[in-house]
């Protein structure tokens, strides 16, 4: 949610030392189109992610997703369930079931949300969201906040993250999250023991509930242990 590929910086080298590895930019984020007129939602995310895979012919994919991008890629499996071409799911730390939204998230669903992400600094904006997102906030530094306010600093990027904000929980998601079970697949589920975000006992249900699920805790994380405890 906001956030851009810069987020895998961490592990991508030590991925690409044995796989093929495509770091996306969602709708709306980094380098992808940000329409004013665009559709956020997860489900129609989940749908460009899989035009992008079968676009490429892409084949015994292990699909990764963080955050709102979790969610994303959840909903990418379903859509591909009926298919070879994913072989495998690592879910860090996704929302699916219903919980109290972040305070900056109520703000940017509001009828104010425009208008705050233009009169409050971007670097304020990116660094209060950090801090929820980092365990330990001492670790974040400042070429990090500059990387995230630049990119929120693209035409376009504001109006697209109020846009994800308000088409943030999918219209079913009951269904969505009956439809889980059905997912006969490897699935990692990756959590920050100390995330602020998106409880922990989403993970746990989500292992319970997904057929073939292996549930890990980074102890020492929070929200992203890819970006603060990469190497754990």
């Amino acid at each position: 949610f906001g956030a851009t590929r810069f987020t895998w910086r961490a592990v991508a080298p030590d991925l690409e030392r044995s796989y093929e590895v495509h770091a996306l930019d969602l709708f709306g984020c980094g380098a992808s189109p940000k329409p004013t007129d665009g559709d956020y939602s997860p489900e129609h995310q989940a749908k460009l992610v899989e035009a992008y895979i079968s676009g490429r012919g892409l084949q015994h994919v292990t699909l990764m997703g963080h955050s709102f991008g979790g969610g994303v890629a959840l909903l990418t499996a379903l859509r591909l369930r009926h298919t070879s071409t994913l072989v495998r799911l690592v879910l860090v730390d996704a929302p699916l079931y219903p919980q109290p939204l972040p305070f900056f998230i109520h703000v940017l669903r509001s009828p104010l949300g425009a208008l705050s992400t233009r009169l409050l600094p971007t670097r304020y904006q990116v660094t209060h969201v950090l801090r929820r997102t980092y365990h330990d906030p001492q670790a974040i530094d400042a070429g990090v906040v500059d990387t995230y306010a630049a990119s929120l600093r693209q035409p376009g990027a504001k109006d697209a993250l109020v846009s994800t904000a308000r088409a943030l929980v999918p219209d079913r998601v009951d269904a969505i999250a009956h439809e889980v079970r059905t997912l006969e697949l490897p699935v990692l589920v990756l959590w920050g023991r100390h995330d602020r975000i998106v409880p922990i006992s989403t993970g746990e249900r989500l292992s319970r509930e997904l057929p073939d699920a292996t549930f890990v805790i980074v102890e020492t994380s929070g929200h992203a242990p890819q970006i603060g405890r990469a190497h754990v």
